[in-house]
């Protein structure tokens, strides 16, 4: 006679539970959501998405000479994101134009607009060492205490003439699919600036398809005002926090620093920001999402079978 063994209740319920959150973080990654969390910003953002079960978000609006750009990562190390510009049916980190930035444990925040050459999987290079220019300006850079996330928001021109490094944002490419990859790290600052192999290594790394334009408008919420959130706390040092400057101008990206922007009026793109439109998300390996794909449906299927 066989005698069928059977699960106990609570391993049981951790076999579901890990198979339906490796299910879940393969969907969500795939498609997106408009579930951001709510940050104070400087401006209105008609369009965002949620990415990595809300561990990153993304707010963007587009002019006739400018993208404006913002980043929100549950993250006080460093932050990045990139525009792939190759030919590769996924995104990947060579051939893509990043903007990688931090705030130090002074309190100063610190942006480097760069490129990650053909070949190359290690850290990102600048593009002035490369022979090009430097093209994001830094808005304004918050750590924000009560919600555990660092939210940058950046500017730069449609078009610039860095050809080689630069993403152009022409009509026809803000108009079309643009693959773009985004990464953090969690807790570790860079110790020497954005010298080669100073930051450490991502915690998460993920790329998706990105439709800029195609989306609805949204109005656009009444501006509300907003403290400022205290500067990054580090956990190596027992000097007391330095007090927020502001600044009433956009903040010189060659200066590679930043100044925390002055309280007052502020947009906040929030949850009612939520814009609809194709968003196709993909991990960063496809292997790897077909491994997550086939551990979770084998979990539920012995699960099924020891119910």
């Amino acid at each position: 006679m066989i005698i069928q063994k059977r699960l106990t209740p609570i391993p049981l319920l951790v076999l579901i539970l890990l198979s339906s959150m490796a299910i879940l973080q393969v969907v969500q990654g795939y498609f997106g959501s408009s579930d951001v969390v709510s940050v104070p910003l400087t401006q209105h953002y008609p369009n965002n998405r949620s990415l990595s079960l809300s561990r990153y978000d993304i707010f963007w609006d587009i002019d006739d000479e400018y993208i404006h750009f913002a980043m929100s990562a549950t993250a006080t190390g460093w932050i990045g994101f990139g525009f792939y510009t190759g030919s590769n049916f996924f995104a990947t980190m060579p051939l893509s134009d990043v903007i990688v930035g931090y705030i130090d444990e002074q309190g100063k925040a610190h942006i480097e607009d760069a490129f990650v050459p053909e070949g190359r999987f290690a850290q990102p290079l600048s593009d002035v060492s490369l022979g090009g220019t430097d093209d994001w300006q830094l808005v304004n850079a918050q750590y924000h205490a009560d919600l555990g996330r660092t939210v940058f928001e950046l500017k730069r021109k449609r078009i610039t003439s860095d050809k080689a490094n630069d993403i152009q944002f022409t009509d026809a490419q803000i108009n079309g699919v643009t693959k773009v990859i985004y990464a953090y790290q969690s807790t570790i600052k860079p110790t020497d600036g954005f010298q080669d192999g100073s930051l450490a290594k991502h915690d998460l790394n993920l790329v998706a398809n990105l439709n800029l334009v195609d989306v609805a408008p949204v109005a656009s919420p009444s501006p509300v005002p907003s403290p400022i959130p205290s500067p990054v706390p580090s956990p190596h040092s027992s000097r007391a926090p330095p007090t927020a400057v502001s600044s009433n101008n956009p903040i010189p990206h060659e200066s590679h620093g930043g100044l925390i922007s002055e309280p007052g009026n502020r947009g906040d793109s929030s949850k009612n920001n939520a814009a609809s439109g194709p968003f196709a998300f993909q991990p960063s390996n496809p292997l790897s999402a077909l491994l997550h794909i086939a551990l979770g449906v084998i979990s539920l299927l012995v699960a099924v079978v020891f119910l």
